[in-house]
Order: C-alpha cells, then structure tokens, then sequence
C-alpha cells in the first residue's frame, strides 16, 4: 500500500478551511485533490479502504454520520 507516497501529498503546511477530497474511481484508483486542485492519483485499491476504515473506524459513530459519510438519503 502506496501510504509513502499519500504522505507526500500533504507535504505543505494545511490551513483552516482547506477542503480534501478523496474520490476511489474504479479502474483508476484513488484521486485526491486539495483546494480544488488534484495533486494525485494513487493506481491502488486498497489505500482507499484503509484511509477510509482509519478515518471511519470499524463502525461509524451513528447512523447520521455514515448516512452524512455516504451521502444516503
């Protein structure tokens, strides 16, 4: 798992109000992008998951939260 190469992403000082944005696109992989701007696409599954399930935990904190997560209505 590519976690080195996610790392170097961030290698910059982040601010309050700076937006990250990770988007898994099948066949393609993990493409992450910061203020608007993709610095990267990482050609692996399974990062995705494991930054997903890192930040999430094996279970969301409430039903709210993984709806507001996975954008469920």
């Amino acid at each position: 798992i590519n976690i080195s190469q996610f790392l170097k992403i961030f290698d910059m000082t982040l601010k309050e109000g700076d937006v990250i944005t990770l988007d898994f696109i099948p066949n393609v992989g993990m493409k992450i992008m910061l203020r608007g701007n993709v610095k990267a696409v990482i050609k692996d599954t399974e990062i995705y998951n494991l930054i997903l399930k890192t930040w999430m935990g094996r279970q969301p904190p409430s039903k709210k939260f993984r709806k507001e997560l996975f954008n469920l209505t």
